[in-house]
């Protein structure tokens, strides 16, 4: 599995992904029904449900292959990226991708995704905040500054889990105004 995903080209890299995980987690669903009296037997033994080592299976072939994880994250961050700079992404996918992460534990979601994700981000909003701050006066900077915001706040919406929200809401506001008015202070 883990082969075919990472032989994929670039540019259906993240889909072909998608729709591996999809029929994975479909095998499971019918294997775990199928055998659901094995399971409550076998899991009285070892407290591990089929389908959860089907997950794990998954987790450790698929997403922490060396094949796949540095691919898949650079690809994924670099779509999410893309939406930042207001270009059109693929926003469903996106969050096919990081519903994925969530069904394979949270865990799995902040350690492979939303710890460089925060940092790509506060990269992203640091430089965007220094053209902002270059072109216009104070007024208009914190106006846009406000305006980067909701538009990030809404975007991590549709494609994020909800417990990221409000990190990604303090990285923005830290990279556009905290840490400009530290630069201003200090300047």
């Amino acid at each position: 599995m883990a082969t075919s995903v990472a032989d994929t080209q670039k540019s259906s890299f993240l889909k072909e992904l998608n729709r591996k995980w999809n029929d994975h987690r479909k095998a499971l669903r019918m294997i775990r029904d199928i055998i659901m009296h094995a399971d409550r037997t076998y899991n009285s033994m070892t407290k591990t449900p089929v389908y959860e080592l089907g997950l794990n299976l998954w987790r450790e072939n698929v997403i922490y292959s060396n094949q796949i994880r540095t691919r898949f994250l650079n690809m994924l961050l670099g779509l999410i990226c893309k939406d930042y700079a207001e270009e059109v992404v693929n926003k469903k996918l996106i969050r096919k991708i990081t519903n994925m992460l969530m069904d394979l534990g949270p865990s799995v979601y902040m350690q492979e995704f939303e710890n460089p994700l925060l940092q790509v981000s506060a990269e992203f909003y640091r430089a965007e905040s220094q053209k902002l701050i270059e072109r216009y006066d104070c007024g208009d900077y914190l106006k846009k500054a406000e305006m980067r915001l909701n538009e990030v706040i809404d975007k991590v919406s549709h494609f994020l889990d909800p417990s990221t929200q409000k990190k990604i809401t303090i990285v923005v506001e830290k990279e556009m105004i905290e840490n400009q008015m530290l630069r201003r202070t200090l300047g």
